[in-house]
């Protein structure tokens, strides 16, 4: 694909990542950042001429996405038929409607931590919906109980190799 990259956007590091499958999206992409010509140009007419001049085409579609915010160059691109997603931060992620819609982010005690969101299933089944009942485990919360039950070793095996430090 070309273009095929992140692109800087306005703010600080804001980007939007965009991907032309088919040289009907790249035409609509060159319409889009204001250069229609550039669809037509020897340099960019295939696919094959778009990835030798790789670097001319990124600069062209960064020096549109510069001046927008990531979301705006997202949302101009979709509406072009362009594929196009704003990389998201963290704080946008939690705000993201679709994401709380979906219950995505679930609050766990974490022992370091203390209250901590954390990210659910990707998927929700209505017979089996997901159970979240513990937050990831500290280093090493573990490994006595792996060591006994899962590998059958005796107290003082383990007790050993803590002491020579193979186990923390």
């Amino acid at each position: 694909m070309a273009p095929h990259a992140v692109y800087r956007c306005a703010g600080t590091d804001r980007w939007c990542a965009i991907a032309c499958e088919t040289d009907a999206q790249w035409a609509a992409l060159a319409a889009l950042i204001g250069r229609p010509e550039m669809a037509a140009d020897a340099r960019f007419v295939t696919l094959d001429a778009r990835k030798a001049n790789e670097a001319a085409l990124d600069a062209a579609v960064e020096a549109w996405t510069a001046g927008l915010a990531a979301h705006e160059a997202m949302e101009r691109c979709q509406r072009a038929g362009v594929p196009a997603g704003a990389v998201q931060t963290c704080e946008d992620l939690f705000a993201d409607a679709q994401l709380q819609h979906r219950g995505h982010f679930v609050r766990l005690d974490h022992p370091e931590m203390g209250p901590h969101a954390t990210d659910g299933n990707a998927f929700v089944l209505s017979e089996t919906p997901a159970r979240y009942v513990r937050p990831a485990p500290l280093l090493g919360q573990h490994t006595r109980h792996v060591c006994r039950e899962a590998l059958g070793m005796e107290d003082g095996e383990i007790e050993e190799l803590y002491a020579a430090g193979v186990l923390e």
